[in-house]
């Protein structure tokens, strides 16, 4: 069904409809010919018959992959019923039907855009229309029965009655013969008949008939502007499809830095908060052994091993925080292992010496 709706609607498909139609209009206009169809008269019919047949798939065609929706557009019904027509038998009773054939030629009605538009332009300038014919319709009437009232005893053949009346003034609108003759015979009696006639022709000829023209301009640019309206919508609609997954990538990129900025964020507030901890327990021990050893502290100083443990657990606090930047704590810097415990039972009673730590080595003495 897919590959059929893709025949269809293909532009290809389109255009070689449409050069159907314009042959099979000139095989149409060639039947009217009689030394032709002595000669081509078969021909001709074959012909015909095999357009018509191609007209017939195509509808069945767009009516199978449309259904119903086909039979809701107006342009659709237009092809059915002038297909139709086509396919009446030929006998006496379908004469008229079969004469209709060379309606054909309208389909190009339905395949040519700019004909479409120019037909959909009169079809909407038909409301507007209505209320000039109506207007028209009163002029009409009141002069028709003004002038049957001034020139009916007189010139019976042209205002004799309401119905003559209005012929003559129509045949006086289109300004065919109106001068010889209407006006000129009348004016032989009447002089001042031209007051009638001229004014009626300005208000009808030249004013109504521009108001019909504008109305239709003004119907067919609405229908361009409602079908450019179309097109950009068809635009948006297509750029909107092919920026969807553009849009779709973007807004997961957005919520995935979000999310590692989030990370981050918390990556900070657990560095400060450990360096916060370290300074704090660090803090008094350092203030406690300044106290105990009446001086600052110093790397090269010994420290009691009473406050071994305290020592090597601010260092292993300070850690985190001294390695934020690629710093570590040099080696020399860390408390020695505590010694291995008695192995023969001799030396357990006695006591341990003090662990001292054991000084930055200094650059002069390493070399």
């Amino acid at each position: 069904m897919d590959r059929l709706r893709a025949f269809i609607n293909a532009p290809s498909t389109e255009r070689v409809i449409m050069a159907l139609i314009v042959f099979n209009a000139v095989t149409l206009g060639l039947e009217t010919n009689q030394s032709v169809m002595a000669q081509w008269g078969g021909v001709l019919h074959v012909i015909d018959r095999v357009v018509l047949g191609i007209f017939v798939l195509e509808l069945a065609a767009r009516i199978f992959l449309q259904r119903a929706a086909f039979f809701r557009d107006g342009w659709n019904i237009f092809d059915f019923i002038v297909i139709g027509v086509s396919l009446a038998p030929a006998t006496d009773a379908f004469t008229v039907l079969r004469a209709l054939r060379v309606l054909r030629l309208m389909r190009l009605v339905t395949v040519v855009p700019s004909l479409r538009r120019v037909v959909g332009g009169l079809i909407g300038a038909l409301p507007g229309m209505g209320s000039i014919l109506l207007l028209i319709g009163l002029i009409y009437y009141v002069c028709a029965v003004m002038a049957v009232n001034l020139f009916g005893d007189e010139f019976p053949n042209l205002f004799g009655s309401l119905a003559i009346s209005l012929f003559t003034l129509f045949t006086i609108m289109t300004l065919e013969g109106w001068v010889d003759g209407v006006v000129r015979p009348i004016m032989e009696k009447h002089p001042y008949a031209w007051l009638f006639f001229i004014p009626f022709i300005i208000g009808t000829t030249f004013t109504i008939l521009n108001l019909f023209i504008g109305i239709i301009v003004n119907a067919m640019q609405t229908e361009h502007e409602k079908e450019e309206e179309g097109e950009r919508q068809a635009e948006r609609a297509m750029m909107q499809a092919e920026t969807e997954p553009l849009i779709v990538e973007l807004k997961s990129l957005r919520t995935e830095v979000a999310a590692l900025r989030a990370v981050r964020r918390r990556a900070r507030r657990q560095v400060i908060l450990n360096a916060i901890c370290a300074l704090a327990i660090t803090l008094p021990i350092a203030l406690a052994l300044a106290t105990t050893a009446g001086s600052p502290v110093t790397p090269s100083m010994p420290v009691p091993v009473d406050d071994e443990l305290h020592i090597s657990f601010a260092v292993s606090a300070l850690v985190p925080a001294a390695n934020i930047g690629g710093r570590h704590i040099p080696d020399e810097w860390l408390p020695p292992e505590t010694p291995p415990a008695c192995s023969d039972g001799n030396d357990c009673g006695r006591p341990v010496p003090p662990t001292r730590l054991v000084p930055y080595p200094d650059p002069a003495r390493r070399a």
